[in-house]
């Protein structure tokens, strides 16, 4: 392992590879980004760039904020100073919190609002699917209630892990280790239909408080095997006999943007990247040992 550790180095630095991206394509989209028409942004799964016509971005946006009623507007004429009228309201009860002796001092100082701003949406296209839908997401590190989500993290973080939570796509490799499957059974994978825009606010707050759930809200979408094989995250699974091997998965769409091994990068974010690729194609622990002893 070794020897093909430093054969591989060495393969590299002797080539002169070229980047995924030249200069004269950084220019390009440098040029393109002063067309008013366009939109350049990042892709919704992987690394590369995306260049949309900037009316059917807005439309495709604008598609998922009137969608089955998931966001609300709001009317102000102002968003700047509602966002202030906002602000001050949190911190009013945090005073109030803090002379009942609800939170310390140390922690009404972590979590008063300060500066802040309305959150900005963006879409991320995912250009791996059919008509290249929008992933709607969120730049809210300046509205008010920011610092203060973050600090209820550490009081329900708890209760998202049960036997059945999955931490990454390691500990799936770990778990498959001891299952055994017959050859009549089926492989089947179901993800939640837009999940953080379609979770019900009230009913997440019932679950966090009371750990009840009278109803389910939530719609999944369902992938079957095909030919014993099945993606899952980032692996793809495939039945053989009566064990299930893995094997790295990449979408169609994959740019094959990375980090290049003889970039200037800490040496050992070099050897997790490789590690991985190693430990996802083969769950062989003896391989992924000799990485870890390389460190």
């Amino acid at each position: 392992m070794r020897q093909l550790y430093g054969n591989v180095i060495s393969k590299q630095r002797s080539e002169n590879r070229t980047r995924f991206f030249h200069k004269d394509d950084i220019q390009i989209l440098k040029r393109l980004g002063k067309d008013e028409n366009l939109i350049i942004c990042k892709p919704d799964k992987g690394k590369g760039a995306v260049i949309m016509n900037k009316s059917n971005y807005l439309k495709k946006v604008k598609e998922v904020l009137e969608k089955d009623n998931t966001f609300e507007k709001v009317n102000v004429d102002d968003p700047l100073k509602h966002t202030i009228l906002l602000e001050d309201r949190h911190n009013r009860n945090l005073r109030k919190w803090q002379s009942k002796g609800i939170i310390t001092e140390k922690e009404y100082k972590e979590v008063y609002a300060t500066g802040t701003r309305p959150g900005i949406l963006y879409g991320l296209p995912k250009v791996h699917k059919e008509n290249i839908p929008i992933r709607p997401g969120m730049s809210a590190r300046k509205i008010p209630l920011y610092a203060f989500s973050k600090f209820l993290i550490q009081f329900i973080e708890n209760f998202t892990f049960n036997e059945y939570t999955l931490k990454n796509s390691m500990q799936l490799i770990d778990d498959l280790k001891n299952i055994q499957v017959n050859s009549d059974n089926y492989m089947v994978s179901y993800d939640i239909d837009s999940l953080y825009t379609n979770e019900p606010v009230e009913e997440t707050i019932i679950i966090i408080l009371e750990q009840i759930n009278d109803e389910n809200m939530i719609n999944f979408t369902k992938e079957e095997e095909e030919n014993h094989k099945l993606p899952f995250l980032d692996i793809m699974l495939e039945r053989e006999q009566s064990t299930i091997n893995t094997a790295v998965f990449r979408k169609k769409t994959y740019t094959g943007v990375g980090l290049h091994f003889t970039s200037f990068t800490f040496h050992r974010f070099k050897l997790n990247a490789f590690s991985t690729f190693l430990y996802r194609s083969n769950s062989n622990y003896e391989i992924h040992s000799t990485m870890c002893y390389l460190y």
